[in-house]
């Protein structure tokens, strides 16, 4: 990291998440690149990967918005299990979220609960580490136009890890919903938006049975 400046970024900022929050994450900037550097930590606390996001616009396909910059295993980290840690263990409700954005700007609207998957799909590892918090309540806040089938499954994966405890399982139910664009996440429109979404657009997911998922 040392070749990156540390600084906040103004793209960011106007993205709805707030300077204490980008310091607390620790974003970071390439000069050389014109890229916002986002370091990924495990729960430790050890750097796991760096990811970055071009600040510029190009047209380029060769040229994406975002970029590992090493290899990193995002099967294993939860982005923000490390910087959240106090708030999730034993946590009323854990917010999981597809992109880092979209935990970091829970942050900036007072909401600690939160960590991303980096992906659309839960994996067995996040999913131990996940319940390992003991919440009481996993809701996916996955981004709208996803699969709904895709929302079931990561519920079915965390629910088979949870066969010897009760834990409630919840979802931003999309497809009933007029808060969010295409493909935008639950985060991306402010926060009285995302506070209508936490209060009005989850759903269960025991309403479901089991052959449904």
């Amino acid at each position: 990291l040392n070749q990156y400046k540390k600084c906040c970024n103004l793209r960011f900022l106007k993205d709805h998440i707030s300077l204490e929050s980008q310091v607390k994450f620790g974003l970071m900037y390439s000069v050389e690149q014109q890229r916002i550097i986002i370091p990924i930590r495990d729960i430790f606390g050890n750097l796991a990967g760096v990811k970055s996001r071009r600040n510029y616009e190009t047209d380029n396909p060769d040229d994406p918005k975002y970029v590992f910059e090493c290899p990193t295993s995002k099967s294993m980290i939860l982005y923000g299990a490390y910087e959240n840690y106090s708030y999730l263990m034993n946590a009323d409700k854990i917010l999981i979220f597809e992109s880092e954005k979209s935990t970091c700007a829970c942050d900036s609207y007072g909401y600690n609960n939160a960590v991303s998957i980096m992906g659309n799909a839960l994996s067995s590892e996040q999913a131990k580490i996940l319940l390992s918090f003991n919440a009481k309540e996993y809701c996916f806040m996955l981004d709208e136009g996803l699969d709904l089938n895709v929302t079931l499954q990561n519920a079915k994966l965390l629910k088979s890890f949870a066969t010897m405890r009760e834990c409630k399982i919840t979802y931003f139910d999309w497809q009933n919903s007029l808060s969010v664009g295409p493909k935008e996440s639950p985060t991306d429109c402010g926060k009285n938006i995302f506070e209508y979404i936490i209060q009005n657009e989850i759903e269960n997911i025991e309403k479901i049975t089991d052959d449904e998922i």
